[in-house]
């Protein structure tokens, strides 16, 4: 028997890649976060793991979730479905173990965060420059 996964075309899929990809805020049952990337091809790549292989395809639709996640070998994972909010795009993944959110970081967010005003200050010289601690005077 065929899965409904491997019966996936790839025209619907051409439109989910669209909307899956980019960067994501992840986030578990117990409020722990991490940052993944999807690329066009569906790949999942984890920021803080990522040797681990994971894709997402076109799943049979059941219980309201279109989306699976499977890993290198095939195993499904988890299901998912995303969720357009008023504060931007949601995946929503369910498996056995629990569910995740992943909140979609907006493309023009800054990948940089910026410091705190008044934080503590860094000193940074380059090579073959004299550096000092004391503030130019001026």
């Amino acid at each position: 028997l065929e899965s409904p996964i491997a019966r996936a075309t790839s025209r619907p899929m051409a439109s989910a890649a669209s909307a899956l990809e980019g960067r994501w805020m992840l986030e578990d049952d117990e409020g722990n976060t991490s940052f993944a990337l999807i690329s066009t091809d569906l790949e999942v790549t984890f920021v803080d793991d990522p040797d681990t292989s994971m894709r997402i395809v076109l799943g049979d639709g059941a219980e309201g979730l279109p989306f699976a996640m499977v890993s290198s070998d095939g195993e499904e994972l988890c299901r998912g479905k995303l969720v357009e909010t008023s504060e931007g795009q949601t995946l929503e993944l369910e498996s056995e173990e629990g569910k995740e959110t992943w909140r979609k970081i907006k493309p023009d967010a800054p990948k940089i965060v910026s410091r705190k005003k008044g934080g503590l200050p860094r000193i940074f010289t380059k090579e073959g420059q004299q550096g000092s601690n004391q503030p130019e005077e001026g």
